[in-house]
């Protein structure tokens, strides 16, 4: 898990998550020391920034990233083409909430 609120990844890492923040550790390093390997075959990208979504699309031969964390309308990513192709990286996107579970997602 990436997080920057330090508050949050301190709820992260009591549930047991493996946490870094990408201003101190690279989430490589975090994934190694956790698993082992430098990357995830399942990415969940939650937050609407596109330099996160950037980065995270073609970690993983084989992968998939699901992008929910929405965009501005008109925004474009650049996709790592090679990854698409040759490492069988799958791009998704999913949409679908109601408020409760935002309410549930910060423990109100």
């Amino acid at each position: 898990m990436s997080e920057i609120a330090a508050s949050r990844a301190a709820r992260l890492r009591r549930l047991g998550l493996a946490v870094a923040d990408p201003a101190e550790t690279s989430m490589e390093d975090t994934l190694a020391a956790a698993f082992g390997a430098p990357t995830a075959d399942r990415v969940l990208i939650a937050v609407g920034v596109r330099d996160v979504a950037e980065a995270a699309i073609g970690d993983g031969a084989g992968g998939t990233a699901l992008l929910f964390g929405g965009l501005a309308k008109g925004d474009r990513l650049s996709i790592d083409a090679f990854a698409i192709h040759y490492l069988e990286v799958s791009l998704v996107g999913s949409f679908g909430f109601r408020l409760e579970h935002f309410q549930t997602a910060f423990g109100g």
